[in-house]
């Protein structure tokens, strides 16, 4: 099977220990991620009230909206990483 047949199926990223393990490291990254771009977004806003802090509450925005951007990249990352490991041919063959 091809990549593209067998990337963001969970039924087959999660059936070895290395595979788990490697989900659970992209589960946190991105728990982190959402927290973090959260947070920037939240003082941007409140920044947003003083014209005073305009320059900084731009820079807020732009930090949240680069992190945000790292969560489809992690995804990305593991289902690539999940290939390379050739756990999702095997369980695909196993389908």
């Amino acid at each position: 099977m091809k990549f593209w047949d067998q990337a963001f199926r969970p039924d087959l990223n999660a059936r070895s220990e290395e595979a788990r393990v490697l989900k659970a490291k992209v589960e946190v990254a991105y728990t982190i991620a959402n927290f973090v771009a959260a947070i920037f977004f939240l003082l941007g806003s409140i920044m947003a009230f003083w014209p005073s802090t305009g320059t900084l509450t731009t820079w807020m925005f732009i930090l949240g909206s680069v992190v945000f951007a790292i969560k489809p990249t992690l995804n990305a990352w593991r289902e690539v990483k999940l290939y390379q490991m050739g756990d999702a041919k095997r369980l695909a063959e196993d389908l």
